[in-house]
């Protein structure tokens, strides 16, 4: 019940409302949030012509999709939505913030038209991981992500009745140093203020940050290397054998699942298109230089069969 996002800082849980939690927190909920589509029984967009509207999502993320706590959302249905809510003539301009490892595939392409008045910008480029940053070291985990971080600070920090989402956006991207943070869709709507998206000045609770507290040179990390570096520290933490030995079992498991995943991939990518080409495939996705899949209504359906026939992507950073 406590949520902490930055060295020693305060609560920043108390006195929230979440309106979707656990099982709620689904893609088909996000979207139909998006939509105005009430059939959730719950809180959705109702926003009109004239209205701003700015959306943040944070998760883990793969090339064409984000993922959520049990499933995972393609970029296809994401793009279906806000061309949905422009349709329904649902805002004046959008504004959209995605922190996720290969953001970029969510938006690029044409996914956001230049003539959308849609504006999205994304914590790293379509083949690249985000980083977790603001390593705790007595709660072991990480209070952040670089990308994340770096636009609330400058928030907090500057009066943003004034600060244009240009200004942000070359901020932010001066300060995400591990990943590229990319804009896309109409870049005019740069030039307007962020409070017009992210509300008055006044309305923001939370205390103005220290940016000498910015560390994520030193502790800065892929977020698919997070779950098992914060294992490594369990164990090097351990205050008895018998606590090192229940965590190095977990490292072994991870570790174990790691080496499938490798040998799952690379029987698919043989029975599929053979040795030689297959071998090449596999090494231009483990370089990271694939790029976002072009063949979406391919791509979709293999994702979606590898989920939920071998192993959660959402629950499992390295198959991401």
């Amino acid at each position: 019940g406590v949520v902490i996002n930055k060295p020693n800082g305060p609560d920043v849980y108390g006195g929230v409302k979440i309106d979707y939690t656990g099982d709620d927190v689904t893609p088909e909920n996000f979207l139909k949030v998006l939509t105005g589509d009430s059939s959730t029984g719950k809180k959705v967009l109702k926003s009109g012509p004239n209205d701003n509207v700015f959306v943040y999502f944070t998760d883990h993320g793969a090339p064409g999709l984000i993922a959520f706590p049990n499933t995972v959302l393609h970029t296809k249905d994401l793009t279906a939505a806000l061309i949905t809510m422009r349709t329904k003539r649902m805002y004046k301009e959008l504004v959209f913030y995605l922190e996720a490892c290969e953001s970029g595939s969510m938006f690029e392409n044409g996914r956001l038209p230049l003539n959308s008045s849609m504006y999205g910008l994304s914590a790293a480029n379509d083949h690249e991981s985000s980083y977790a940053c603001y390593l705790d070291e007595h709660l072991n985990t990480y209070l952040g992500d670089c990308f994340s971080i770096a636009w609330m600070e400058d928030s907090d920090k500057n009066n943003i009745e004034q600060e244009t989402i240009a200004s942000q956006f070359q901020a932010v991207k001066q300060r995400t140093t591990e990943s590229h943070v990319l804009q896309f869709g109409d870049l005019s709507i740069a030039n307007e203020v962020v409070g017009n998206f992210q509300g008055p000045k006044e309305a923001q609770r939370s205390p103005r940050y220290d940016a000498r507290q910015w560390a994520t040179e030193k502790n800065a990390l892929p977020q698919e290397q997070v779950d098992l570096v914060l294992l490594l520290n369990q164990y090097r933490a351990a205050k008895s054998s018998a606590q090192a030995e229940a965590v190095l079992k977990e490292v072994k498991y991870y570790l174990a699942i790691s080496d499938k995943l490798t040998q799952a991939f690379e029987r698919i990518a043989s029975l599929t298109m053979g040795g030689a080409a297959s071998n090449t495939l596999l090494n231009r996705v483990s370089t990271k230089n694939g790029g976002a899949p072009l063949d979406t209504d391919c791509y979709q359906p293999v994702v979606d069969t590898f989920h939920n026939r071998c192993m959660a992507l959402n629950s499992n950073s390295p198959a991401l």
